[in-house]
């Protein structure tokens, strides 16, 4: 029964489907182009990227000036340890006091990097979803299907890369 079954289909299928070259059933599809944006790069480029470098420069200063005044100390520390009228007490009281402004030097680089990781990701999370917002404002606008990112293409047109113009559009957004 089953054999008869599937006879008659394959039967059927074959009388009532027209043969199509593969290059027929190519061209008769429609055609969709792929739009792709360099997120990173509309980032980077973005006027509040840039004034996120300058408060991340900023405070890079700023920390610079602190582990100066720090590693002066340090060394003034360094060098009364090497005077030789100071007590046995007195010196170790040097030493214990220069192992804590080592670990106060080390702890205040671990704070402020941490400190400066976390702005520069969250306001770069903050930037890259305003970008998807006008991405697909765009799409939307321009009636295009589909829009991706650079990263995940191998090979493309440079004629579909929309890279500049969302730059601009979001620059524009943002400063009004």
């Amino acid at each position: 029964m089953r054999k008869l079954l599937l006879a008659g289909l394959i039967l059927a299928a074959s009388m009532g489907i027209p043969k199509v070259s593969k290059a027929e059933a190519i061209s008769q599809t429609k055609a969709i182009s792929v739009y792709y944006v360099d997120i990173q790069k509309v980032v980077e480029n973005s006027n509040k990227w840039k004034e996120v470098e300058n408060i991340i420069n900023s405070q890079i200063r700023e920390a610079r000036e602190k582990l100066q005044k720090l590693d002066s100390e340090i060394r003034s520390l360094q060098s009364e340890l090497k005077s030789p009228i100071l007590s046995q007490k007195a010196k170790e009281e040097k030493e214990k006091e220069l192992q804590q402004k080592l670990r106060e030097r080390e702890r205040y680089i671990q704070q402020i990097n941490l400190k400066i990781q976390k702005m520069g990701n969250a306001r770069s999370l903050e930037i890259i979803s305003e970008v998807v917002r006008v991405i697909d404002e765009y799409r939307k606008e321009h009636n295009i299907p589909l829009i991706i990112d650079k990263r995940a293409v191998i090979s493309g047109n440079p004629k579909y890369d929309l890279t500049e113009t969302i730059t601009k559009i979001y620059n524009g957004k943002v400063e009004k």
